[in-house]
């Protein structure tokens, strides 16, 4: 059995020697006024890993380990600030998250509630869309938007087959056609939108918060992103359906004769609700309703927190009985190879450098250097 050999890009090739270049580059150039040695220095670290992140020269989790080393051999701070990061409560709240996701995909039950939603809301092409972007959204706010889309397409495929073969008329093919792409698009930016909803929507979500933590000790909470997420996901979700539905691919089928039995066969495909769905559907809700209702339950459990609750939830699918003959516990170590490490270590590499960013004072140094942009409106300032 061979191995599989890497092969780099000419992109990747760029990117491994120009990163480098320009970081020995900043590194013989003179420092500008106001800016201490070490913040000069950490530019530098800093524009090395945005070249190799962007080129992918390395594998992105491994640039993400660079700040371990180039921070304390370059005398920017010791180890031991350099490494709490990548141990930040978001990672570890995100962690949590992951773990309930991989058994909501384990016990197909993230599939079960997506059908559901979209048998709900009827079988008329513009609200078989509507229902994907529905289920896409909600699915997103809680599993990774990939893994989502991943799933979504599929069924999305069926019913756009379904339509093609119904298509007789020159019109019914072009309404088709604008079905099919509308269909296919909306499950890719509801999974997006949805992503906005909560912290652990999406790693962007997370790594904003656990810069705010560590940077200025500012603390984001699951329930009050949830108050700016899901007005967002609110009023972006039909937004992004009237603009693909209405406007851009306007979809001028009135009906779709099989869609119903489409979502009916997937359903009966999974059958009945089984134990392991319900057992990991408790601990789901609940660790939602936790997340949620956490500034009331401080006053019971004060020690209480958003990375905790999602740990709790964690080590809790390992104890909890599938309740399948010979099935094991919800959760196992085996799945966990699931678990998108280089995604949790991407985070504490971006902490890390967002850490040394802020103490060696080279924030500061930029913020005044942008800071003729002070006097702009809002809006421009903004973009």
């Amino acid at each position: 059995m061979t191995e599989k050999i890497s092969v780099y890009n000419n992109r990747q090739k760029t990117g491994l020697l120009l990163g480098p270049l320009l970081f020995v580059a900043v590194m013989i150039a003179p420092i500008p006024p106001g800016l201490e040695q070490t913040g000069w220095t950490t530019a530098g670290i800093a524009l090395l890993m945005a070249v190799w992140w962007i080129t992918e020269a390395l594998p992105i989790p491994i640039i993400a380990l660079i700040p371990l080393v180039l921070l304390p051999y370059l005398d920017v701070m010791p180890i031991g600030e350099a490494s709490p990061p990548y141990a930040n409560p978001l990672i570890f709240l995100f962690m949590g998250g992951f773990m309930i996701a991989i058994a909501m995909q384990t016990w197909n039950l993230h599939r079960r509630i997506a059908l559901r939603i979209v048998h709900m809301v009827g079988v008329k092409p513009s609200a078989i869309i509507f229902g994907f972007m529905l289920a896409s959204a909600f699915l997103s706010m809680w599993v990774s938007n990939t893994a989502t889309a991943l799933m979504m397409l599929p069924i999305g495929m069926s019913i756009i087959h379904v339509a093609r073969e119904q298509a007789q008329s020159i019109e019914q093919k072009k309404g088709q056609a604008h079905f099919g792409i509308a269909l296919t698009l909306s499950i890719a930016y509801a999974c997006n939108i949805g992503g906005m909803g909560t912290i652990i929507g999406t790693p962007p979500n997370a790594l904003l918060a656990g810069f705010m933590s560590e940077t200025y000790g500012f603390e984001i909470g699951f329930a009050q992103w949830m108050l700016l997420g899901i007005p967002l996901v609110l009023l972006a979700l039909p937004l992004a359906y009237v603009v693909l539905v209405r406007i851009t691919f306007p979809v001028t089928l009135k009906e779709l004769p099989g869609g119903n039995k489409i979502i009916q066969n997937e359903l009966a495909k999974i059958g009945a609700i089984t134990i392991p769905e319900k057992r990991v559907a408790s601990v789901f809700f609940l660790t939602a309703a936790a997340w949620i209702f956490r500034p009331l339950i401080e006053h019971i459990i004060p020690g209480i927190s958003d990375a905790g609750i999602a740990m709790t939830a964690g080590i809790v699918l390992f104890i909890i009985p599938s309740g399948v003959k010979n099935g094991g516990f919800i959760m196992d170590w085996d799945k966990t190879g699931k678990l998108p490490w280089g995604v949790l270590l991407l985070f504490g590499g971006g902490l890390s450098l967002a850490n040394a960013i802020s103490t060696t004072g080279l924030a500061d140094w930029i913020g005044q250097s942008v800071a003729i942009l002070g006097g702009w409106p809002v809006i421009l300032l903004l973009l």
